[in-house]
């Protein structure tokens, strides 16, 4: 073979090469695995800033909990209590700052256009699939934005964890959803033990 051809060979194999290897970390980044880790804590060892965001939210005692959260390489602290028959979870940044807010609610209580496209995106993903929590998603904000908000039950998207079926396989994502149902973000969600009760 002559040289020409050899090294039109090997700049071939090290293009196919490059490309494999692109694709490879594109895919990976496409879906970030979201592995938490939750601890409870006392009330002492919440950051003091958080605490006086709670008290501005939350005008009326609530019992609360407290958590510290672990996910990879990122440490925050949450805190979950009811209030009005609803399901609270505030988190907050490790330096307390707010990082945001969720609101448990039915799906029902979703209007028919955001769940018609929230199932039509989820559709393409697999055959079965199954909604086992929504909450709605506030950002960060000004205190008083975010009050007016959590007031008006004016969200500024959906999170919400849904199980999959593919063949036999069963696994979990977690999906943020703008207000019209939208994908913002993914993030693949460890597995859990009772996956075969699902479907």
């Amino acid at each position: 073979m002559k040289p020409a051809v050899l090294d039109m060979t090997r700049f071939k194999h090290i293009i196919y090469l490059l490309f494999f290897l692109v694709s490879t970390v594109v895919i990976a980044q496409s879906n970030a695995l979201k592995i938490e880790h939750e601890e409870r804590i006392k009330s002492s060892e919440f950051p003091s800033l958080s605490k006086q965001i709670l008290d501005s939210l939350i005008p009326l005692r609530v019992k609360m909990k407290y958590y510290q959260e672990t996910d990879g390489d990122s440490n925050s602290y949450e805190a979950k209590f009811k209030y009005k028959g609803k399901k609270y979870s505030i988190e907050f940044f490790e330096n307390g700052a707010l990082k945001e807010t969720e609101i448990e609610i039915k799906k029902n209580k979703l209007s028919k256009i955001v769940i018609d496209s929230i199932n039509k995106r989820l559709d393409t993903v697999a055959r079965k699939f199954k909604i086992e929590k929504i909450q709605e998603h506030y950002s960060p904000s000004s205190i008083l934005s975010l009050k007016q908000k959590l007031q008006q039950s004016n969200p500024d998207g959906y999170e919400i964890i849904v199980a999959f079926k593919d063949k036999r396989k069963i696994y979990r994502r977690e999906y943020l959803f703008d207000r019209r149902g939208m994908i913002l973000e993914v993030k693949d969600v460890k597995r859990l033990e009772y996956d075969f009760l699902l479907f």
